[in-house]
């Protein structure tokens, strides 16, 4: 029976079966002879095709079945064939960072491994590639070999063949499903219940032939692309929900079907908060029908902006038109009634329009139009046309007051920031995929590296703040501020309180951290990995996620095994999904002292002593939250006791000094003798020329400057 042949080119292994010869004519040739694809387990006979995926071949019967998925898995252990000599030196901070954030929030287990792809470390090292070092595909086996995530995901297979194979196989319609679901409720469960969210679109221009690729027309300019929606959680700015649609569809038609997706993936929308591009007075209706509460910004040529304006448009130059200020500018805003949709019976759903007007934009819009077209309009006209200039109208089913409602519907800026994020660091574009099951493995992996980037910018941008959990299901039970680790000795969520403690050299911008954490490097050896000392600033980093840098990871077969001797990392979802305090100042008073109050009750249990906690009358102002007046600490306290029952002796009481108005030795001496002649007393000064008294010798003022002159002229 013949054998399967193996051949090796480029870093890949493949396997072809031979058939067998037959002569015919006077001639040989093969029949049956198969190419069975890439080597995946040579010891099982599991191979891949694109047309077939993952199979085994059986050498006896010739016919393909399923292959398991351990025994794909156990068939990536060592994938870097081509890799001759091991580095001696690889970047470390970054991988290890992003490896260390993974499995501390618990994201690897509960979300990433719900996507059911086979070989996991080369999904990690995507997601760190994209994240690390956003380039392109043919250089990530470059990155990975002269990075710690060769040995923090070591089956990755990162050929730039073998990518787009990836990327297919795991933008797989059933994947994406499947991580959707794990990624929307790991997100629920670890921040707000309620689901209020920003739905909003941007484009991914792409010049590949790809049928959702097309001209797309936005703001006056003409685009080749697709767009990409995302749905952003309200609170927090993380992505929760991403889909993509051709280049030439509408947003607004998409809204509907946006929501009723996000419901069947087990997240019902409560609240919306969107452009007036991404909604219209259908999907308005349909909202309010529904229940769904939303906010949103008004099209001047809809009836209800029409019919606001109309109504109140003159309300808003009267003096006592509300005057709010939003960034420096002063808006008026005039609060109308409004009907948002009427149901079958006749009874009307009713909601609010805020008419705005700002004025900085109508100065600015009336001088361009003015200069523009002031040669075509009448001075009527144009006094006619200010009235309009700087107005909107934002619509709202729920009350508020007019001063939350335009800073309010600006949170929308948090999408912006999302796709900004996308763009420039999670590596949304180039897009460059000329298939379309590649691009939603593309998107997935991109979605992901954009999570991960809103994510450290959230922590970063809290890491020196009073900090709550933001979901019971993830916080300490009894705690309100999440603790951080903080140096030894120190009441941590009380500094923070106090404004004490604080995360030196911390920047907000994600390429600044990765590069501060880049420059830590790692020596290689056969049984351990050496990380070098982290600068001030990559501890900075690791401390405001509760991670710190390893003495050493000694390699254990594939797996490394940190080993910590200056403290253990403590990071955890509730650290990393911490919310700022908004507190007032006496709130933050009554926590310090309800603080002080606490630690006092348990230093006099320890010493023995059950007392109740007497008032706090300090008049220090500076600590108002201190020790109450008489008072004493644990050791006094503890000194106390011994002596009164005989443990120890006090110690004896010193001298009372000399008394008030006595002498010291050398001055009785000093007396002695000038009272027996033997020295004379110093003579008394004279006491001069009383203070305020002038010299009246007479004096011209020209010899004076002869003397002062002929004195300098004088040799020594």
């Amino acid at each position: 029976m013949p054998n399967i042949c193996y051949t090796f080119s480029n870093g890949t292994e493949t396997g072809t079966w031979p058939g067998k010869s037959v002569r015919m004519g006077g001639k040989v040739h093969k029949e049956g002879q198969l190419y069975l694809g890439r080597v995946v387990n040579k010891e099982k006979h599991i191979f891949w095709k694109r047309e077939k995926g993952y199979y085994r071949f059986d050498p006896v019967t010739l016919l393909s079945t399923a292959a398991e998925p351990e025994d794909v898995e156990a068939g990536f252990i060592e994938p870097d064939k081509a890799r001759r000599q091991a580095p001696v030196i690889v970047d470390f901070g970054d991988a290890f960072f992003l490896d260390g954030l993974l499995r501390g929030t618990g994201y690897d287990k509960a979300v990433l491994d719900a996507i059911g792809y086979s070989n996991g470390d080369t999904l990690r090292a995507l997601i760190a590639y994209y994240m690390l070092d956003c380039a392109v595909a043919e250089h990530a086996l470059s990155w990975y070999r002269q990075s710690a995530a060769s040995y923090l995901w070591p089956k990755a297979n990162l050929h730039s063949q073998r990518i787009s194979e990836a990327m297919e196989q795991i933008g797989r319609p059933e994947r994406v499903r499947e991580f959707l679901l794990a990624h929307i409720k790991y997100i629920l469960d670890s921040t707000d219940d309620e689901v209020s969210v920003i739905i909003d679109s941007t484009g991914l221009p792409n010049s590949c032939a790809l049928p959702i690729t097309r001209i797309s027309r936005h703001e006056s300019e003409v685009y080749i692309e697709f767009r990409l929606i995302a749905v952003v959680q309200k609170s927090t700015g993380l992505p929760l929900y991403y889909e993509y649609i051709a280049g030439n569809i509408v947003d607004m038609s998409t809204l509907e079907r946006t929501i009723i997706c996000m419901a069947e993936h087990r997240c019902k929308v409560e609240f919306y908060l969107g452009d007036a591009a991404f909604s219209s007075p259908a999907d308005m209706e349909t909202m309010a029908l529904a229940g769904v509460n939303f906010m949103t910004r008004l099209n001047p040529a809809w009836s209800m902006f029409q019919k606001a304006w109309a109504e109140h448009g003159a309300e808003l130059d009267a003096k006592d038109c509300k005057i709010i200020r939003y960034n420096d500018r002063l808006i008026n805003v005039v609060k109308c009634n409004a009907v948002m949709a009427r149901r079958e019976n006749g009874e009307e759903v009713g909601g609010f329009v805020f008419l705005c007007r700002d004025k900085q934009a109508q100065h600015s819009q009336f001088e361009h139009m003015w200069n523009s077209k002031r040669d075509m309009m009448t001075d009527q006209e144009a006094v006619a046309a200010e009235a309009r200039l700087g107005v909107f109208a934002i619509a709202v089913t729920v009350d508020m007051p007019e001063e939350a409602v335009v800073p309010g519907y600006y949170l929308r800026q948090s999408v912006e920031q999302y796709f900004d994020f996308g763009k420039n660091y999670a590596h949304f574009l180039p897009v460059a995929k000329h298939t379309e099951e590649v691009l939603r493995g593309h998107l997935l992996i991109a979605f992901i590296a954009s999570f991960l980037c809103v994510l450290i910018k959230n922590r970063l941008g809290l890491a020196s703040f009073p900090l709550l959990a933001v979901s019971a299901a993830i916080a300490p039970e009894g705690s309100e501020v999440i603790p951080l680790p903080g140096p030894k000795g120190v009441d941590v969520p009380s500094a923070l309180l106090d404004g004490k403690y604080t995360t030196e050299g911390v920047r907000t911008g994600s390429f600044g951290m990765f590069h501060e954490l880049r420059g830590q490097k790692s020596d290689v050896f056969a049984g351990c990995l050496v990380p070098s000392v982290p600068t001030a600033q990559a501890k900075s980093f690791y401390k405001a996620f509760g991670l710190c840098s390893p003495t050493r990871l000694i390699r254990q077969g594939l797996e490394l095994k940190p080993d910590y001797t200056r403290g253990q990392p403590n990071i955890t979802r509730a650290l990393v999904f911490a919310r700022k305090v908004a507190v007032g100042n006496d709130e933050i008073l009554l926590r310090r002292q309800q603080a002080a109050q606490r630690r006092l009750k348990k230093a006099q249990e320890e010493a023995g002593i059950s007392a109740a906690q007497p008032e706090n009358t300090s008049k220090n102002t500076k600590h108002p939250g201190g020790r109450p007046k008489g008072s004493k600490n644990k050791s006094t306290l503890e000194r106390e006791r011994k002596i009164a029952s005989g443990e120890i002796t006090p110690p004896p009481k010193r001298s009372p000094g000399r008394p008030k108005g006595a002498k010291n030795k050398a001055t009785l001496e000093r007396e002695r003798k000038i009272a027996s002649g033997e020295l004379k007393l110093p003579r008394k000064r004279s006491p001069g020329r009383p203070k305020g008294a002038k010299d009246t010798r007479p004096r011209k003022p020209y010899e004076r400057k002869k003397a002062v002159s002929k004195n300098i002229s004088q040799p020594n």
